[in-house]
């Protein structure tokens, strides 16, 4: 990893978490953040001071049978050609809520910026709930912005052709999760993937 390069991973057990970053001139910065605890309420902002700027965040939701979990991100575009790239993702168990809400501001000074961000739920019974509240703010006219999100069940047709595969339910299913999540884990270094249960 060069200079200009960083990670960070947070773990996040407490109810109430609140976390700012700022990356500036011609820095890349990784964020992964994985919620582990039972009904929290996470807010996590990124600010892109410095021209040229970017930012890969990337965030897992795995609560417990009737949770609730919130997250708040927010990515700020303040200097041009800042870039920055969001995929937040939560597996949803029985009776249990996640709420996201991702907000997009780019500053007219932010000329050229390129922001994404991407949510995407697995709902594992009927009973669970997932919803999404993107909101762009754009303040430049020359900037690159979008946003995609999909909330579904375990697609039973792939848990069916690994049964016929010879793997019990149980096992279908757990497969599946993980690799749903792997894109999100494996930014994570293994001896705080341990950590995760999945």
């Amino acid at each position: 990893m060069g200079d200009n390069m960083e990670k960070i991973v947070r773990l996040i057990e407490k109810n109430i978490y609140k976390e700012e970053f700022v990356v500036s001139k011609d820095k890349e910065m990784t964020i992964v953040f994985v919620c582990t605890g039972n009904n929290q309420d996470v807010d996590i902002t990124i600010r892109l001071h410095g021209n040229g700027s970017r930012v890969w965040i990337y965030g897992l939701a795995m609560g417990s049978p009737k949770s609730k979990i919130f997250i708040h991100t927010s990515q700020i575009h303040e200097s041009p050609y800042t870039v920055s790239n969001l995929l937040i993702k939560s597996v949803v168990p029985e009776a249990a809520t996640f709420h996201f809400q991702g907000n997009i501001l780019v500053t007219k000074k932010a000329k050229r910026a390129d922001a994404y961000q991407k949510n995407q739920n697995i709902l594992l019974k009927e009973n669970a709930k997932a919803e999404t509240s993107p909101q762009l703010e754009i303040e430049n006219s020359d900037v690159k912005c979008s946003h995609g999100a999909t909330t579904m069940p375990i697609p039973e047709d792939e848990i069916w052709y690994m049964k016929t595969r010879g793997i019990s339910d149980i096992s279908a299913r757990k497969l599946f999760i993980e690799g749903f999540v792997d894109d999100i884990l494996s930014n994570i270094p293994d001896r705080q993937r341990k950590e995760i249960q999945i």
